[in-house]
């Protein structure tokens, strides 16, 4: 068997291998057809679903851009991929059956997952495990494509809700602007702004949460680095959200009241959505900055010890 194997690596080019994958992965697709539908439509509709449509475009893009050192060593995973490929379809099986029972939104994101399973199985499969190891942080990736269960989402949102009432409270206070809060409520001297779940800002955040990963992985190589500019998107996305709010508040108090059912409040959010990019952006400098900083430190001090007398 192995012998088997090891002649049908040596014989098959990467070409046959991406048409292989190809091929199998499309029948993955139509098999699925009827889940991807459904998740464009939950994407449409909700937007803390929104990145979903994003998440595979950018998983291949970074497979793409990555595509010499992920397909330089590959060969048959007969292991990683038949079990990978096995579970998937499992779990498939299995969510159907009791979908009655789990509940229509509970399926759906099974369901996804399953496909994501199937898909890095796949992957496996045809280019063995050195390269879904070379691969595994746009294989990873894919999970964001499985819908938040709505619990996750109502907590996600209490947190964006609070952070931006809070982010609003002091802004207004460096502002000089009177005013009282009262919870989610801002009291204005001339009207009062309820700060309400869809004023989150949820879709926002999660893209630039997604962003801040793909961005740590390609410009930053420490993990403690990385870890920091993906925790930095959040306090970006409730400050983002709170100047946007507060430029609502103030603009209804003194300038037009009827800006909240403007257009400007319902398309702002792309505005500050690019302040929130340009903060990100600005991150990613410092800490980039700080990166080489350390390495020059560490490059001096190795040549220090080099170069140092050695003791007789």
């Amino acid at each position: 068997m192995r012998d088997i194997v090891r002649q049908f690596d040596s014989k098959t080019s990467v070409t046959r291998r991406h048409l292989m994958f190809a091929s199998l992965f499309a029948a993955a697709i139509v098999l699925w057809m009827d889940t991807l539908v459904a998740l464009l439509e939950l994407s449409a509709q909700e937007s803390e679903n929104t990145h979903a449509i994003l998440v595979i475009p950018i998983a291949i893009s970074l497979i793409w851009l990555n595509r010499g050192k992920i397909f330089r060593d590959v060969s048959l995973g007969l292991v990683s991929g038949p079990i990978l490929l096995a579970s998937g379809i499992a779990l498939r099986i299995l969510c159907s059956f009791f979908q009655a029972s789990i509940g229509i939104e509970n399926s759906l994101s099974i369901s996804i997952l399953s496909l994501v399973l199937v898909c890095i199985g796949v992957f496996a499969l045809a280019y063995g495990t050195r390269a879904v190891a070379a691969a595994q942080f746009p294989l990873v990736m894919l999970g964001f494509i499985v819908p938040f269960p709505s619990y996750v989402v109502r907590w996600i949102n209490l947190g964006l809700q609070y952070g931006s009432t809070v982010a609003v409270d002091w802004l207004l206070y460096l502002a000089g602007v009177p005013f009282h809060r009262d919870g989610f409520v801002i009291l204005l001297p001339l009207r009062s702004i309820e700060i309400a779940e869809q004023c989150s800002g949820i879709r926002a955040a999660i893209i630039l949460f997604i962003l801040s990963m793909v961005v740590a992985h390609l410009y930053l190589r420490t993990m403690v680095l990385r870890t920091l500019l993906v925790a930095a998107s959040v306090p970006i996305s409730i400050i983002k959200n709170g100047l946007r709010i507060l430029a609502l508040c103030l603009l209804s108090n003194y300038a037009d009241p009827e800006i909240l059912e403007s257009e400007f409040h319902r398309h702002s959010g792309m505005v500050f959505f690019a302040i929130s990019i340009m903060a990100l952006y600005f991150s990613t400098l410092v800490l980039k900055w700080i990166e080489k900083r350390k390495q020059q430190r560490s490059s001096a001090s190795q040549r220090r010890i080099d170069h140092s007398p050695a003791c007789v």
